[in-house]
């Protein structure tokens, strides 16, 4: 492997550690004992990485307390092509000027986290 390989290689390892799915997916584990507490998750995410930082979520949550994971979780973000081999709503939404989409957006949202309780 030349000294090119090695450099190209590192650079490359650094970028994926950076990405906002990693992130998310490292940043989880922080948070177990509230996921070992609940009885359903209801993963959501907002805004123009949120594809990213949902395969991260669910990377983790379905390694970890798949049965948990409420229903289909909702992704709300920006034009965008689908890279995530999840299965979540992808809803497509406008920014910065709020119209329709938003309207159905923040419902879908709501009806979705509606469906929790402080027990659950």
């Amino acid at each position: 492997m030349t000294l090119r390989d090695i450099a190209h290689s590192l650079f490359a390892e650094a970028i994926a550690t950076q990405s906002p799915s990693s992130i998310v997916y490292e940043s989880s584990k922080k948070y177990d004992a509230h996921f070992d507490d609940a009885t359903r998750i209801f993963p959501v995410a907002v805004g123009k990485a949120s594809v990213e930082m949902m395969s991260g979520l669910l990377d983790y949550l379905n390694e970890n307390y798949p049965s948990k994971i409420y229903k289909k979780p909702i992704v709300v973000s920006n034009p965008q092509e689908m890279t995530s081999t999840h299965d979540f709503t992808h809803i497509v939404s406008s920014h910065p000027t709020p119209d329709d989409s938003s309207l159905y957006a923040s419902r879908v949202v709501l009806d979705y986290i509606n469906q929790s309780s402080e027990q659950i």
